[in-house]
């Protein structure tokens, strides 16, 4: 039975859109983020807007889909290389901050499954999560292209899909 059961639950993680997923091992346990990583978050937006400010002076980040533009320019400046998972996953957090602005039920806090904790945007109270902190950060250090604004419709109509909701 126990076999049947994973099988099942695999089949459907194959099902579901690309950017949301669900915990297909054991179960995914969130909690709000700790302060330490509030802070370390904070500290790698802080990065990204010194970033931005050197080489868009006068922008600002805004943690709002306006970010998306702000991202883009980022990377396709290449300011950030792709050894530097640091970094990339800064631009992580301010894409997440983005997608969290942009009309969705999405909300950071914390999860602990079979990968680790991490912090993810949760869709609503869900199991379902679209991890921003390495959807840049995986890209651009597999040397692919990476287009925000296309990500960010891609999650936005996935997260429309799981939720039953207009995009």
């Amino acid at each position: 039975m126990a076999k049947i059961r994973s099988l099942w639950i695999f089949m459907f993680a194959l099902t579901l859109p690309a950017f949301a997923q669900q915990s297909s091992v054991g179960v995914a346990t969130f909690r709000a983020l700790p302060p330490w990583q509030i802070e370390h978050m904070d500290r790698q937006r802080a990065h990204v807007a010194v970033l931005l400010q050197k080489h868009r002076p006068g922008h600002r980040l805004q943690r709002s889909p306006a970010d998306f533009a702000e991202l883009q320019s980022l990377i396709d400046a290449q300011l950030v290389h792709k050894t530097d998972t640091w970094g990339l996953q800064a631009l992580g957090v301010v894409f997440g901050d983005a997608l969290q602005a942009a009309d969705t039920p999405l909300a950071w806090c914390e999860v602990t499954d079979e990968f680790g904790t991490d912090p993810t945007l949760r869709i609503g109270s869900t199991f379902y999560q679209v991890n921003a902190l390495t959807m840049i950060s995986k890209r651009v250090e597999r040397g692919e292209a990476v287009d925000v604004f296309d990500l960010a419709n891609r999650v936005k109509q996935s997260v429309a899909q799981l939720t039953g909701s207009q995009q």
